[in-house]
């Protein structure tokens, strides 16, 4: 099977973003539950990047999230090995200066032609092989920055 268009990677991509978080008429994720609702969404795909900030999220980190979200690269080929965001870190150090204790969480999004797009955990992505990831036809990285279980840890002072 051949892959799709990349523009379909991006448009099923933001369709998962929108079934998977409520999203406010501004664009922004609801908090629903708020250890629950990421942060900040960042999502990469070959034709170009999105992401969404939470509803709750301060006006001074999104300036400088949206700054670096612009500047991040689109996601290739192959999508099981590809690099992280290149802005990852600098975007826990903008939440974590603004005193939002976070961690990012990493994930695989494939689809198999017409079928709906399944998530895979960034760390379990060897199994997709086994699975039939030859079958895919679009992809997408999604990193979710998350409230950190242990807001009392150090990691990125």
């Amino acid at each position: 099977m051949s892959r799709s268009d990349p523009g379909d990677d991006l448009e099923r991509a933001i369709a998962f973003v929108e079934r998977r978080y409520a999203i406010t008429a501004r664009e922004r994720l609801e908090v629903i539950e708020s250890g629950a609702t990421p942060r900040f969404v960042l999502v990469r795909t070959r034709l170009g990047c999105f992401w969404r900030f939470r509803a709750d999220l301060p006006a001074a980190p999104i300036r400088e999230l949206a700054k670096l979200a612009g500047r991040e690269g689109n996601v290739v080929e192959p999508f099981e090995a590809a690099a992280p965001p290149e802005r990852a870190e600098p975007m826990l150090r903008v939440l974590h200066r603004a005193g939002i204790p976070v961690v990012a969480m990493r994930e695989l999004l494939v689809c198999r032609g017409d079928g709906p797009i399944e998530s895979w955990v960034w760390e379990r992505r060897r199994e997709l092989g086994a699975s039939g990831a030859s079958e895919a036809v679009c992809f997408a990285d999604l990193i979710s920055f998350v409230d950190d279980p242990n807001p009392q840890r150090d990691s990125h002072a």
